[in-house]
């Protein structure tokens, strides 16, 4: 994930300033993946990469989901943003964004 967080201007973990904040956020993804848990970060990062790597997978969800909506449009994320251009359909994309202009 360190790639999405330098897409968004953030920190990886190892350059943190804070080193115990750093040393827990590690801890924290240790844990995780002892248990085979995913956080809520995890379930669209890897989502992103199925999406990508998988262009059946892809298109199958795509066939699915022809129109997305998404509410308070203002506060997706770097990764959120690539989940949901995967996908939308480069030729026929159908798209209901709702957001505040005085959020963004």
């Amino acid at each position: 994930r360190p790639e999405f967080a330098l897409q968004q201007d953030l920190k990886p973990a190892d350059a943190i300033e804070n080193k115990i904040l750093a040393e827990q956020f590690i801890q924290y993804e240790t844990a995780l993946q002892k248990q085979n848990l995913f956080d809520f970060d995890d379930l669209i990062y890897h989502t992103v990469g199925l999406l990508r790597e998988y262009p059946k997978i892809c298109n199958y969800y795509r066939e699915k989901f022809q129109w997305i909506m998404i509410d308070e449009y203002q506060d997706i994320n770097f990764a959120q943003y690539h989940m949901i251009k995967h996908l939308l359909s480069d030729t026929d994309a159908n798209l209901y964004a709702i957001g505040d202009p005085n959020q963004a």
